[in-house]
């Protein structure tokens, strides 16, 4: 399954200040598996990301480091955008800062 972002209500129908979004992932590893140590509990450390949500001019919205569960999911509650426009929803790892999927959010 491929890593994906998601954000409810959807993109487009969102009022800035007003509407209460709920961000989520999928398709997540929770574990990195390439980093297997048999002399080790857990054997494979968990990976720990972040939602990050930008638009240009606008203060960046950053949620607290999170693990997805077993599935590969995880939320972010009760986000409130500051100003309607074009936003960019990442999700990164907090290890390296990279990148892991991208999505776009157009907030009214």
């Amino acid at each position: 399954m491929a890593a994906a972002v998601a954000i409810s209500p959807v993109s487009g129908s969102i009022t800035a200040k007003l509407t209460a979004c709920q961000v989520s992932c999928s398709g997540v590893s929770n574990n990195d598996s390439g980093a297997f140590d048999s002399t080790k509990y857990p054997t494979e450390p968990q990976i720990l990301y972040y939602f990050k949500l930008s638009a240009s001019g606008q203060p960046t919205l950053k949620s607290n480091p999170f693990s997805t569960n077993k599935d590969g999911k995880a939320e972010w509650h009760n986000v409130l955008f500051p100003a309607a426009g074009s936003w960019t929803l990442d999700l990164n790892k907090v290890t390296g800062d990279s990148n892991v999927v991208t999505a776009a959010v157009t907030v009214n």
